[in-house]
């Protein structure tokens, strides 16, 4: 958050202007070239460049016309997948880590060397959180403003979650995954349930309501062999001045988390601004 929270801080120095919360319900194109965006009370914003970094289906499929998007273009993005959606699990402690981590504040975690075994449960859309992998950060080793005590510590827990439906998650299944995911992060933290002060879960429908990702997808299209060609979604469209960036464009070497996204929306930034130059 200090990283995005750092950028718009200069976006807005430099004489920009950040609009949160309007939803784009268009993007306008004129002759195949990209003009502005539409947003839902039909605002119109007029730009030399639109840059979208959200869910590659809901741009071509939504905010742009269906007759600027080709047959063969639509059956190329009709057959990607999704990566699979995770929980979120936070949990606030009365106990600091630094023994039990050392430096370290981001953990993969598996009882097996068996992955694949994590990935069929997935692909039968079964829970199983005892065979899953999970990853475990501690923001707070980082940043000890998101702490009011020194003894404190903030724990965050992503675990992937087969494609459920957003109908699953009641209260009742949101309780159930929580404990459970608490239960393997005992494996890692002995007695960590005495010394959890606050708790509580992100689930799929959660990351989709704030993201808008696809089944609240945690990291764009998913990475297998068939799709990472940079050709598939590449960040420049085949309309004129319209560009896209972040985990739903296609880099040629996978998906790589928070670095890819912001290597892939530096490479557009760039070049924007060899074409103003010109």
């Amino acid at each position: 958050q200090i990283l995005s929270n750092t950028l718009g801080d200069i976006f807005i120095e430099n004489g920009g202007e950040i609009i949160l919360s309007k939803k784009v319900s268009k993007i306008k194109i004129k002759y195949n070239t990209a003009t502005g965006v539409i947003l839902e009370d039909k605002t119109f914003y007029k730009s030399h460049f639109v840059v979208s970094n959200i869910d590659a289906s809901q741009t071509y499929r939504e905010l742009i016309d269906v007759k600027y998007n080709t047959t063969y273009f639509m059956g190329k993005l009709n057959k990607l997948i999704s990566s699979y959606p995770v929980a979120g699990v936070f949990l606030g402690l009365n106990k600091r880590l630094g023994r039990e981590f050392k430096d370290s504040h981001n953990i993969w975690y598996s009882n097996s060397y068996e992955i694949d075994y994590a990935y069929r449960f997935l692909e039968e859309k079964k829970i199983n959180i005892e065979k899953s992998f999970l990853l475990l950060t501690i923001p707070s080793f980082i940043d000890r403003s998101l702490v009011q005590n020194d003894d404190y510590e903030v724990v965050k827990i992503e675990i992937y979650m087969p494609l459920l439906g957003m109908n699953y998650w009641n209260n009742d299944n949101k309780l159930y995954i929580l404990e459970k995911v608490i239960k393997k992060v005992e494996e890692l933290i002995p007695n960590i349930d005495n010394c959890i002060l606050l708790k509580d879960i992100a689930t799929p429908h959660s990351f989709y309501k704030y993201t808008l990702n696809s089944y609240g997808a945690s990291r764009g299209w998913a990475c297998n062999q068939s799709q990472i060609s940079s050709n598939i979604i590449p960040s420049k469209s085949h309309i004129e001045s319209l560009f896209l960036c972040g985990h739903w464009t296609t880099s040629g070497f996978g998906q790589g988390g928070i670095g890819m996204v912001a290597y892939s929306g530096k490479n557009v930034a760039y070049i924007i601004k060899n074409r103003i130059k010109k």
